[in-house]
C-alpha cells in the first residue's frame, strides 16, 4: 500500500523548542513549523518576547549602493539599519546602508 501522508522535507532549527513551549506544529509547504502558542487567559498580561522561525521562508539579499531604493520599493520607504518592515514581498530586515534581507515568500 502507498501511504498517501509525506513526510517533511525540512524543520527549522527552532522545532524543538516550539515543540517543548506547547506550540502547535504543522506540515506546510514542505516544512514542519509553529504555527501558534498557548495564549494566556489573562488579556492585561503583556505578550513579552516572540521567537519566529522563518527558516522555511524564501530568503533574499539585497545589496548595493540602490538598496534603499529597492527597500522603499518594497515597503513603501527606506527602512532604518537594524529595523525591520512588512511589505508586498515579506518582511525587510535592515543589516547595513548598504545591505538588507527579504523574507518573503
Amino acid at each position: 500500500m502507498i501511504s498517501t501522508t509525506q513526510a517533511p522535507v525540512a524543520r527549522g532549527p527552532l522545532l524543538g523548542w516550539h515543540r517543548c513551549a506547547g506550540g502547535r506544529i504543522e506540515t506546510l509547504g514542505g516544512w514542519d513549523i509553529c504555527v501558534s502558542h498557548p495564549s494566556t487567559s489573562d488579556p492585561e498580561e503583556p505578550l513579552g518576547n516572540v521567537i519566529l522561525d522563518w527558516s522555511h521562508r524564501q530568503v533574499t539579499e539585497l545589496s548595493g549602493p540602490g538598496t534603499s531604493q529597492m527597500v522603499s520599493g518594497l515597503v513603501g520607504s527606506d527602512v532604518a539599519v537594524t529595523r525591520m518592515a512588512a511589505g508586498r514581498a515579506g518582511i525587510v530586515c535592515r543589516l547595513t546602508p548598504h545591505r538588507a534581507i527579504v523574507f518573503g515568500d
